[in-house]
Formats: structure tokens, C-alpha cells, sequence
């Protein structure tokens, strides 16, 4: 069954409306993924980055390098002091920070595994404090050659392992994320050819069943209008709405016919009737 031309405009426009909408899913979809790729690694691996190499700096920064300062006389023992109590604070307000986050798996383990050392290194910057307070050099000379790196290396080295794994994530996310927006990019270019195909396709049925009938049934109308009844109304036999007009027009087109019929026998009786009375008057004559 052929289809009406409302209904097929129907069904074109709604099928173009649901890939619209369909499109629009995707894209949010896709911008929305996007954002929280994008937030993750900001959140979770940027800022513990941002903490974890605070924390190694205040290691290896203000305390390494603040006990060698103090101990070859480049820093004051108050200047020494005050980095080590900051450095105190650094490691342990960002350590916090860091832990806050939500942390993979492997991070975890890194975490867990360190946090014996830190306990450790926290024990020796305390020692290190009660040796600044003192000014005590010979203490600070053999803290420096026996206690400092044995204690600290471990820690900024497992810290460096954790700067590593945030790395080594971002760069994991990144790849995901390029791997969403490929899939997004084909699943929109499929969805424009085929929202393309639609308007053409959509284009040619409605040439071909509203724009060339009703062109052609409107050069009949007018060829109707001029008196010439000659051409067959085109579409008549249509089940469609062009089809009824067509219909519509072939009622005209015989009324039209019927109406020349008795023009013409109206026409054919008055010349017999004139033909009737010059007989009749040529008789007269006769007579």
C-alpha cells in the first residue's frame, strides 16, 4: 500500500527529528565524558602531583639541603630551624591533601608501603628540629653522615615511584579519552552521512510525489481552463492526496467536456435552424 503524502512527510520529518535528537545524545555524551576524563585527571592526578613533589621538594630542599646549609655555615642555625619546621609543615598538610584523593589500586600499595618510612623520617626531623634548637654542630655533623640519607632517600624514592604512577595514569586517561573522542567523532560522521542521506532521499520523494504531480497536474488545470480537454488529467489513478485532486480535476474536466458537447449540439441546432428557415424562405420565394 502506497503510502499518503502526509504521512510520508510525516515520517520523513520525524525520522529526521530522531536523528537530531539521537545526534544531540551523542554529543552530550561525549562532551560529558570529556569533562570527567578532564576533571579526573585535574583531580586525581594533577593536584596529587602538584602534593607529591611539594612533599618531595620539602625533603630533599628544606631539609637535606637546609642540615648541609647549617652545617657548612651558609645558613644560620634560626635560618635552618625555620626551613625544617616549614618543610615539617609542608609534608604533613599536603601528605593529607594526597590521601584525600581517591586512590587506584597500585597507589594504594605505593601509599601503604611508604608510610612506615614517613613514620620514620617524621621521627628523624624531629631529631633534627631538637639539633637546630640546640646548635648543637657536632650533633648535626654526625646526623648529617649516619641518619639523614638513610633515612630520607627511601622516602622521596617510593615518592618518586608515586610522581611516576601519576604520570604514567594521566598519560592511561589521555589515551582514553582520545579513544572516546574517536568513537564520538565516528559515531557523528555516520550520523551527519546518514541525516545527509535522509534530506536526499526525503528531497527525492517529495519531487517525485508532491512537486512533479502537482506541477503536472496544474499544466492540465490550466490546459483545461483554455478549453482543451485533449490530455488525459494526469495522477488520476493515484491513492494519494494528489491522486484525489486529480480525480477532482477530471469531474471539471468532464463537466468541461459535457459543457462544449451542448455548446456544440446548441451550435449544430441553430445552424439547422437557419438552414430550416433559408429553405423555408427560398420555398417562399419559389411560390
Amino acid at each position: 500500500m502506497r503510502l499518503s503524502i502526509k504521512v510520508l512527510l510525516l515520517v520523513v520529518l520525524n525520522l529526521l527529528g530522531v536523528l537530531l535528537a539521537v545526534s544531540d545524545v551523542v554529543g552530550l555524551r561525549a562532551l560529558n565524558m570529556a569533562n570527567a576524563d578532564l576533571r579526573s585527571v585535574h583531580d586525581d592526578r594533577v593536584l596529587p602531583l602538584r602534593n607529591l613533589k611539594i612533599i618531595s621538594d620539602a625533603y630533599a630542599v628544606f631539609i637535606v639541603d637546609a642540615s648541609h646549609k647549617a652545617r657548612n655555615g651558609n645558613f644560620t642555625w634560626d635560618e635552618s630551624l625555620a626551613s625544617t619546621r616549614k618543610a615539617k609543615e609542608d609534608i604533613r598538610s599536603h601528605w593529607s591533601a594526597y590521601l584525600a584523593n581517591r586512590l587506584n589500586a597500585e597507589e594504594q600499595s605505593l601509599v601503604d608501603q611508604i608510610k612506615p618510612d614517613m613514620a620514620k623520617a617524621d621521627i628523624l626531623i624531629e631529631r633534627l628540629i631538637g639539633i637546630l634548637s640546640d646548635k648543637d654542630g657536632r650533633a648535626l655533623d654526625g646526623f648529617v653522615r649516619k641518619e639523614l640519607y638513610q633515612t630520607i632517600d627511601p622516602v622521596t624514592d617510593r615518592i618518586g615511584l608515586l610522581i611516576d604512577l601519576q604520570v604514567r595514569v594521566a598519560g592511561e586517561s589521555y589515551e582514553a579519552a582520545q579513544r572516546t573522542h574517536g568513537t564520538a567523532s565516528v559515531t557523528a560522521w555516520t550520523l551527519l552521512a546518514v541525516g545527509i542521506a535522509m534530506v536526499v532521499l526525503g528531497m527525492t520523494v517529495v519531487v517525485r510525489r508532491v512537486v512533479g504531480p502537482v506541477g503536472r497536474l496544474t499544466a492540465a488545470m490550466r490546459r483545461i481552463a483554455d478549453g482543451d480537454y485533449a490530455e488525459p488529467v494526469p495522477g488520476s489513478g493515484g491513492h494519494d492526496e494528489i491522486g484525489a485532486m486529480a480525480r477532482a480535476v477530471e469531474v471539471f474536466k468532464a463537466n468541461g467536456l459535457e459543457n462544449q458537447r451542448m455548446r456544440q449540439e446548441q451550435e449544430r441546432q441553430r445552424e439547422q435552424a437557419e438552414i430550416a428557415k433559408r429553405d423555408a424562405l427560398e420555398n417562399m420565394a419559389q411560390t
